[in-house]
């Protein structure tokens, strides 16, 4: 699966209904697996759940009885809008530089077409 199209789905499946800032994750592992996480708000915006977080979440698990090691991530991109209220760009390159330094790492933008007019 195309990386930018799993992340672009998972952008899509974002709970966001305060910020209306969807985004997703897509990480990639050295076997080829994809992983996908999805931007998950609370009301009060804390403690939501970023996408990367969403993302390492399904590769632990993913590994099942073999110990997930993070140098095992390859590449990772990030899909959010470009005029989103809470952005996770930041975050996520911090996070993952911090665990997995080798892995690549993306951002695709989209332009929101529901702009509000006056």
């Amino acid at each position: 699966m195309d990386l930018e199209v799993a992340a672009l789905e998972a952008a899509n499946e974002s709970h966001a209904p305060y910020s209306e800032s969807p985004s997703g994750v897509a990480l990639l592992d050295s076997r080829g697996n994809v992983y996908k996480g999805s931007y998950m708000e609370s009301a009060a915006y804390n403690p939501s759940l970023g996408p990367v977080q969403a993302a390492i979440v399904g590769f632990i698990a993913g590994a099942g009885d073999n110990a997930a090691e993070y140098g095992e991530l390859v590449e990772a991109v990030l899909v959010e809008k470009d005029d989103a209220v809470v952005k996770q760009e930041s975050t996520a390159r911090l996070l993952l530089s911090s665990i997995a330094p080798q892995c690549g790492f993306n951002t695709f933008l989209c332009i929101s077409n529901n702009k509000k007019s006056n």
